[in-house]
């Protein structure tokens, strides 16, 4: 069967699948429609999702320590399924370098994650840049949430300023004014990719990135759980594009990325 026929009757895909946008445990005042770590498991069983790369909420929010050191469990409980990010908060410039050394130390810490939003700090501000220059010399990819033009624009500044790392615009922008944005910056810089964890994808979108810009800069990421991963799924599996191109972004486009650290 092909990849659109396996989505259209519900079985799981038979290529290789790494979800690189991922999340574990609570978020405030919202629905998780697979909270837990054994539910996401059987999620992603059922789906025929190989591996995830995974931050925790509390990370992002609150104690990014205490979430840096559940997404390590998380590795360890499941070997072979999980690949983790560290979470580092710009509001604590001091413990950045010793986080992201303490956590690299496992080789299941395949990247660092940026929340602009929630840190209410510009990809811009100074404090981010002890993350960058991490980044730059381990070669490895920094994610981040990226919903606004300053997002979009300063991901291109970063990716002239640290050649060596991979910089990932996690939900392209967001917004359709600002993917169109993200599609230059993508065309403009080789280290520079996109996921397609869009919460207002419209129908085409997958082929619009594949035809606007390279596919190999677009990575298969779905926000679980805080969005339910089956539609993104499907919405690359159906999309009217080659099979090669779908088997790059649901898996390969992101294993090359975590082959170039160093």
């Amino acid at each position: 069967m092909t990849l659109h026929e396996l989505a259209r009757n519900g079985l799981p895909l038979d290529v290789f699948v790494m979800d690189e946008h991922c999340h574990i445990g609570m978020y405030a005042n919202q629905y998780l429609n697979c909270d837990g770590l054994p539910r996401i498991v059987r999620m992603m069983d059922r789906l025929g999702i190989d591996m995830a790369v995974i931050s925790h909420m509390a990370a992002l929010s609150a104690d990014f320590a205490w979430g840096n050191d559940e997404v390590i469990k998380a590795i360890d409980a499941y070997p072979g399924r999980f690949y983790g990010y560290c979470t580092i908060n710009p509001l604590y410039p001091d413990e950045i370098r010793g986080e992201l050394e303490r956590c690299f130390r496992h080789p299941g810490i395949k990247g660092i994650k940026l929340h602009p939003w929630m840190h209410e700090r510009p990809l811009s501000h100074k404090n981010y840049y002890r993350a960058y220059e991490f980044a730059q010399s381990y070669g490895c990819p920094v994610m981040s949430h990226t919903y606004s033009p300053e997002d979009v624009m300063h991901t291109g500044v970063l990716a002239r300023e640290f050649p060596d790392a991979s910089f990932i615009m996690a939900h392209a922008g967001g917004e359709v004014p600002f993917i169109e944005m993200a599609i230059d910056v993508l065309n403009a810089h080789d280290n520079v990719y996109a996921d397609v964890a869009v919460s207002d994808a419209f129908e085409g979108f997958v082929e619009w990135l594949v035809r606007e810009t390279s596919p190999k800069k677009i990575l298969f990421g779905t926000d679980m759980n805080c969005m339910d991963p089956t539609a993104t799924l499907s919405r690359v599996a159906m999309a009217e594009i080659s099979e090669d191109d779908k088997r790059g972004i649901l898996g390969l486009n992101m294993q090359k990325i975590l082959n170039r650290i160093k």
